[in-house]
């Protein structure tokens, strides 16, 4: 048997991982080059991607010396990498307020228990250096939805204090909540627990609010990470086929992927017998896009024939779909129903290249055998089969089997 590979692309639910791992869906850590993977944003609504200095007052990208510097404060500490931002006073170097640093949307499909983490520190070396109106808001948004605060770090007091964790989003610093300082501390956010609800979604982005617009405050953050408890690589929302002669067109489609290495098609042509792999179809690997797969399997032979997927991730874990099932009629067999609809009698025509034995029967739509037309050999030529003409007003299905094909013919009665 030949089979060829037809694959096309058009444009990622199948196989969870275990409920212990966490996995990482995307975040920024500032390593790469700037504005690799996120933008800065001034609150007019424009892209100002330009980390700047002017006199004491910055937003930056660099090494703790680099932040401590253009600070003259006590150098950052506890951050993973060499880099990290670091901001101060940030109207006075020519931002607007209020001022993002959004990242690059990240793909969050069939992502279950999603949380978030970032690392802050700040300069606390006067007492009079934030106000309450001054911090930094860890923000995300769901699908285009409304920016939701997760995490927020915000002044000790009206007139000015320490910089503090404000562990419940209220505004305040109350007692517990920690002051911040340059040993930078690492905070993580369930998301369904601070909303109450299962959050849920195909696409997350992540902002960090910063609100500095007055005198003298310091504040840093790195290493965001975005996670979740687990996900559903690969969503089929399709998979269907058909059959052309000898050939079995499969389709199928996905509304979108994580970690998806790809599809075997198996194939079965006895109902008790093994599958066997006649192709593989490469996956998208993490996409937002829908993707829409072809694959062909030719030199079939008459009868039944089932397919199924078998969806691989990059780290070997697989889950398989659901059966098509195909049949294949002998050359020179074909089946018609007339007229159709029919509003009193309809006649099966049945046509045979060479005599051999004929099963024609009438199904109702819940697959019960109504009647049969036919069961036993038959010369080649056309074959008139009448239906019974007190069939009731709805949908029939015809279905004659020839030496081991099948063909299906729907039938529609009005009355």
């Amino acid at each position: 048997m030949t089979h060829h590979l037809s694959l096309v692309f058009l444009a990622f639910t199948l196989g969870a991982l275990p409920a212990s791992a966490q996995t990482l869906l995307g975040g920024q850590d500032f390593e790469g080059a700037d504005f690799s993977g996120y933008t800065l944003n001034n609150g007019i609504g424009t892209t100002d991607d330009a980390f700047r200095q002017v006199g004491s007052d910055y937003v930056l990208r660099g090494s703790a010396g680099t932040i401590s510097a253009a600070s003259t404060d006590a150098a950052y500490s506890g951050f993973n990498g060499s880099n990290l931002i670091g901001l101060e006073d940030v109207d006075g170097a020519g931002y607007s307020d209020p001022l993002y640093l959004q990242l690059d949307p990240l793909n969050i499909t069939n992502a279950v228990g999603i949380s978030i983490s970032w690392r802050i520190g700040a300069s606390n070396t006067l007492s009079t250096r934030y106000e309450n109106m001054d911090g930094l808001r860890l923000e995300y948004s769901i699908d285009g939805g409304a920016f939701v605060t997760v995490g927020r770090a915000v002044g000790a007091a009206p007139t000015g204090g320490a910089l503090h964790h404000d562990a419940n989003l209220n505004g305040s610093v109350e007692g517990g909540e920690p002051a911040l300082s340059t040993a930078m501390q690492l905070f993580s956010y369930d998301l369904d627990t601070r909303a109450g609800t299962t959050v849920s979604g195909t696409s997350m982005v992540v902002r960090i609010r910063i609100e500095s617009f007055g005198p003298q405050e310091a504040m840093s953050f790195d290493d965001i990470r975005v996670q979740a408890t687990s996900v559903l690589p690969v969503e089929l929302t399709s998979f269907t086929g058909q059959t052309s002669g000898t050939e079995a067109r499969l389709i199928w489609q996905t509304a979108g992927e994580t970690n998806n290495s790809g599809f075997e098609v198996e194939h079965q042509t006895d109902a008790d017998g093994p599958f066997e792999r006649v192709g593989f179809v490469r996956g998208a690997g993490t996409t937002l896009e829908a993707q829409s797969y072809r694959f062909t399997v030719s030199s079939l032979a008459p009868g039944i024939h089932a397919f199924r997927l078998r969806q691989i991730d990059l780290d070997g874990a697989y889950e398989y779909s659901s059966l098509v099932e195909l049949s294949v009629a002998p050359t020179g067999f074909s089946l018609d129903v007339r007229p159709n609809p029919a509003q009193s009698a309809a006649t099966a025509w049945l046509d045979l290249d060479q005599a051999g034995h004929a099963s024609v029967r009438v199904h109702d739509s819940l697959g019960r055998v109504l009647a049969v037309l036919h069961d036993g050999t038959l010369p080649s030529g056309r074959h008139a089969l009448p239906l019974a003409a007190e069939l009731p007003t709805g949908v029939y299905f015809v279905r004659a089997q020839v030496q081991g094909g099948i063909q299906t013919s729907r039938l529609v009665v009005t009355r």
